[in-house]
C-alpha cells in the first residue's frame, strides 16, 4: 500500500457538512403543556434554548433581540 492511498484528504471541499439544524418531534405532551407553549409564543417569546433534566426537556422561552426596544427611546 502506498503512502498516498493512506494520507487522509484535508480539502475543505471534501469534508461533509456540519450539522447546523434539525428538527425533532415530541409528541404526547398534555393539553396544558401545549398551551404554556402557545401562551409563551403568543406573549411573543422565541425558544431560546433548552436542557435535559432525566426524563424532561426544559424549553427556555425569552424576547427575541430584533423585538427590543431600543436604549435611546
Amino acid at each position: 500500500m502506498s503512502f498516498g492511498m493512506t494520507q487522509e484528504r484535508k480539502s475543505s471541499l471534501l469534508r461533509k457538512p456540519e450539522l447546523v439544524r434539525t428538527d425533532i418531534f415530541i409528541q404526547g405532551l398534555e393539553p396544558d403543556e401545549v398551551e404554556m407553549i402557545r401562551e409563551a409564543l403568543g406573549k411573543g417569546l422565541k425558544p431560546g434554548g433548552f436542557s435535559v433534566e432525566g426524563n424532561t426537556v426544559i424549553l427556555r422561552f425569552g424576547q427575541d433581540e430584533s423585538r427590543k426596544p431600543s436604549q435611546e427611546e
